[in-house]
């Protein structure tokens, strides 16, 4: 599956900026855990490549952002269709 992101502001202060994104899928009907990565941000805009992982759908994405600094921001869950 092929993700595509946007930030609405992007701070350039380089600790603060986001850094990676760390997405995960997960099924509804399986036990596992989320199949997951990390993709470096390069830009305001962009988009990678997440595989499904094990299991039936529905799926749902789990996104968050890591900002040089270590700071973390909540993980967002987005259905996939």
């Amino acid at each position: 599956m092929i993700v595509d992101y946007a930030f609405r502001t992007f701070p350039t202060g380089m600790s603060t900026r986001p850094w990676w994104l760390l997405t995960g899928v997960k099924s509804n009907r399986n036990r596992h855990p989320p199949l997951t990565q990390h993709t470096r941000i390069r830009s305001r805009r962009g988009h990678f490549r997440q595989p499904l992982g094990l299991g039936h759908g529905p799926f749902r994405l789990l996104v968050a952002v890591r900002a040089r600094n270590g700071m973390r921001s909540a993980k967002v869950t987005i259905p996939i269709r």
